[in-house]
């Protein structure tokens, strides 16, 4: 069975791992936003709501970046894959999309 996740697989495993986890908040953020939007809620409890959702993400993410700064085969691959594409910034894209 194939997984439905549009997340590539990466060289190393806890920085897919990091991936799958932020593309996870960024779903449910973008999710919880758009049931908010079609239900028509506000006030307070609504906006902690999407607060805490964006603020999922936001952590999810800052650990995907940490990581990729921090991890020598993230380095590794994305510096390889640079000098493959011969451009300078591939490696930062590579990392964070």
């Amino acid at each position: 069975m194939r997984d439905p996740s549009p997340v590539k697989a990466a060289a190393c495993a806890e920085y897919e791992a990091l991936l799958k986890k932020s593309h996870f908040a960024l779903t449910n953020w973008k999710n919880g936003r758009v049931a908010i939007r079609r239900s028509g809620r506000t006030g307070r409890k609504t906006d902690n709501q999407l607060r805490v959702l964006q603020a999922a993400f936001a952590k999810a993410y800052a650990a995907l970046q940490c990581h990729a700064h921090c991890c020598e085969v993230c380095k590794i691959t994305a510096l390889v894959s640079s000098r493959l594409w011969g451009d300078s910034t591939s490696a930062s894209v590579q990392l964070y999309q």
